[in-house]
């Protein structure tokens, strides 16, 4: 009796050490899995710093039609041009002068009012001209990658009738001929610049440009915006022909 009991065992274990083995390697197997699937979940982004925020909606705000007004002010003078901008091409008026601008892949032309012909800018002495009306998409992707830069969000203020995030920044390695036209030996000390996107949609409203420089010894302030309108228009006909632009 106690032989066949015995016997009976040792049946009992052989028949469930195989089914040990398939449980416990089912249970290396889940866990195997699950350590996998633990260790290939992906690692939460980094949130993207100021700059990169800054830089995103720059790309994001880029139009290819808008309006577009230039307000400049320095020692002794003030300027203001109203236009339209659409793509390569930019037109509008010098207030105050009865000066129409035309500018297309960096050549620019002048007309009186009442003239039928159009003129370079050069030949009208008009050297100044573009730095003012240089894209200011352009020149503001030019000054944030001049080097450096320090910028902090500001309060969300109204431009344009518009809720707007506003940024400052101060970029540390611009040039003074990329935003004034003076000459080479004139020293860009301080450079602040205001950004206005729309709370909602992204579109640049208003930029804003302070500069402090210093000319032969002089010290110069001079403040430049521009404000940006998502209604462009038409240009008008008769513009001159830009070489290399059909």
């Amino acid at each position: 009796m106690m032989k066949s009991g015995l016997t009976v065992r040792k049946i009992f274990i052989r028949r469930l050490t195989p089914l040990l083995l398939l449980c416990l390697l089912l249970l290396i197997s889940g866990g195997s899995m699950l350590f996998q699937q633990k260790t290939s979940v992906p690692q939460p982004e980094a949130e993207p710093n100021i700059l990169e925020v800054i830089g995103r909606k720059v790309a994001a705000a880029i139009s290819s039609n808008y309006g577009l007004t230039i307000r400049e002010s320095g020692p002794g003078y003030e300027l203001r041009f109203t236009g339209i901008a659409d793509g390569e091409q930019l037109f509008g008026e010098i207030e105050g002068y009865d000066l129409e601008v035309y500018a297309c892949r960096g050549q620019f032309y002048v007309k009186d009012k009442e003239a039928a012909e159009w003129q370079t800018a050069a030949a009208a002495e008009l050297d100044a001209l573009p730095v003012l009306l240089r894209d200011p998409h352009q020149l503001l992707a030019a000054m944030l990658a001049a080097g450096e830069l320090q910028a902090e969000a500001g309060k969300k203020r109204t431009a344009n009738h518009v809720l707007c995030e506003t940024y400052v920044l101060e970029p540390a390695a611009v040039n003074a001929e990329l935003v004034t036209c003076f000459e080479k030996e004139a020293i860009l000390e301080k450079l602040k610049l205001y950004l206005w996107f729309a709370e909602e949609g992204g579109f640049l409203h208003m930029m804003a440009m302070a500069m402090d420089i210093k000319v032969g010894g002089e010290a110069v302030h001079i403040s430049r915006m521009y404000i940006f309108s998502p209604e462009g228009g038409s240009l008008p006909e008769g513009l001159p022909q830009a070489e290399g632009y059909t």
